[in-house]
């Protein structure tokens, strides 16, 4: 064998030496770099919005400012620090900066176009733990979170504490405990809540918090959540909410509304589901927002109610063909009842749940944001699989109001005071992936008004969007 000149046998010793070195040390480093993923991880997604809307805030397509035209860019980047596998620490930080084609409608940017760049604010920080032991089936989330009760795709009563920012956020100041009985096929849920009317005034913002309030109030509240199986097709729950107001807007209202109800829900068979869930209010409310009668008591009893459901029959067949009969009904206030408030509160669900069109329509009938109430919906709903990444959804409901008078509209003149018929609400949605980290879906709404309006308009919404995850 051939050997260098200058080599010596130290030398190449030495160079043994750190080429087992290396070969040691890069698996470990390896390893290292493995086990890091393991403990911290993170990702991000961008969801690009344009909307068209007519008539949604004025209920005319004549009146000043009835065409809003924006588009909305929402960033989100998040990590967790997972230290054992039944603990995490989760962060995350929002924005959703707005450019407005037209004159803004919006509170915060009143009249004028261009870019809104409203705020960055951190609506997931918490601390999750979950129990291993045999004897106590407990998990825990303290802090910032997302909290969801009731069916999973639209809760009715508690989906969204944020509701002044829109879609941007839907955060939760709260700690939630969940206790897991497996044999017993139970679970329940406890959260107290304690929720800021502003961002800014609980953890920093960038941006000004206090120009976009999240809730015309401070709210705080008390959830007792319990589900059972009762066999493999049926599945019970019950519920009972607490919840306090202290009113920091105009638009607010001074609260203490306790919730009771019941939801079932089950597939008897492979081609039906069902749905059902129905709520009682008790309580009492001072609401500033209230016209009708105009010499209302400082605070009022609360009586009110709501029933929320949809039946489904499944085709069964390569396109994943269903059809749906949904209902909902939410009492209102009986103007004549001047110590009475039967206006039905749905608490956290203050978002759009099925509708742009509608929810936006209610914030001039009732003040507060995506307030919906005195409301009666039943109509179809058809949805299909047409190819293996993409869904449509096409729906038809009939609206109804069970008062004629709403009591807390901002602009009386908008509505009839005598009819009863809201007018039909069409839908139609598509969704498509085109990859593993991109998807798109346009959304278009259509609300022909009837005699409970003052006009007989169509008000409209499309929404265009893309959505990239990393």
């Amino acid at each position: 064998m051939m050997t260098s000149r200058n080599s010596s046998p130290r030398s190449r010793g030495h160079a043994c030496f750190l080429a087992l070195g290396f070969v040691c040390v890069f698996p470990g480093a390896l390893c290292a770099a493995e086990a890091a993923a393991r403990v911290f991880s993170g990702g991000g997604d961008v969801r690009a919005r344009n909307e068209h809307t007519d008539g949604l805030s004025t209920l005319s397509t004549t009146a000043p400012g009835h065409e809003q035209n924006y588009f909305r860019v929402r960033t989100r980047l998040w990590g967790a620090w997972t230290p054992s596998p039944a603990s995490s620490l989760n962060v995350r930080v929002t924005a959703e900066p707005r450019y407005w084609v037209r004159r803004s409608s919006a509170r915060s940017f009143s009249n004028r176009r261009g870019l809104e760049g409203r705020t960055a604010v951190l609506d997931v920080l918490n601390f999750q733990h979950r129990f291993s032991a045999p004897d106590l089936p407990l998990a825990f989330t303290v802090g910032r979170q997302e909290l969801k009760l009731g069916e999973a795709a639209a809760p009715w009563l508690v989906g969204d504490a944020t509701p002044g920012d829109g879609s941007t956020t839907a955060y939760f100041d709260a700690v939630r405990a969940t206790l897991n009985f497996e044999k017993l096929r139970t679970t329940l849920d406890l959260v107290v809540i304690d929720q800021q009317a502003t961002a800014d005034r609980r953890l920093p913002v960038l941006g000004r918090g206090d120009a976009y309030p999240m809730s015309e109030q401070d709210e705080q509240g008390v959830i007792v959540y319990a589900s059972h199986r009762i066999r493999k097709q049926m599945q019970a729950e019950a519920f009972f909410i607490f919840k306090k107001n202290r009113r920091v807007l105009a638009t607010g209202n001074d609260a203490e509304i306790s919730t009771g109800g019941l939801r079932l829900a089950g597939d008897p068979s492979p081609r039906w589901q069902y749905s059902f869930e129905g709520a009682l209010q008790t309580g009492n409310k001072q609401d500033g927002s209230v016209k009708i009668p105009a010499a209302v008591p400082t605070r009022r009893d609360v009586r009110a109610w709501g029933v929320n459901s949809r039946l489904t029959w499944l085709a069964r067949d390569a396109r994943d063909q269903r059809v749906s009969i949904v209902g909902e009904f939410l009492s209102g206030d009986d103007p004549k009842t001047t110590g009475r408030d039967e206006l039905f509160d749905v608490l956290w669900g203050r978002y759009p749940r099925f509708s742009d069109v509608i929810a936006a329509g209610f914030t001039t009938e009732n003040a507060a944001l995506y307030q919906m109430g005195n409301l009666v919906r039943i109509g179809p709903e058809w949805s299909l699989a047409p190819t293996k990444t993409s869904t449509l959804v096409v729906g038809w409901q009939r609206l109804f109001a069970l008062e004629a008078v709403p009591t807390r509209a901002t602009r009386r003149a908008a509505f009839s005071q005598d009819g009863r018929t809201r007018g039909d609400y069409f839908r139609a949605t598509w969704r498509q992936k085109f990859s593993k980290n991109v998807s798109g879906l346009v959304t278009g709404e259509a609300l022909n008004q009837g005699d409970f309006y003052a006009e007989r308009d169509v008000l409209s919404f499309l929404r265009v969007e893309v959505a990239v995850t990393f």
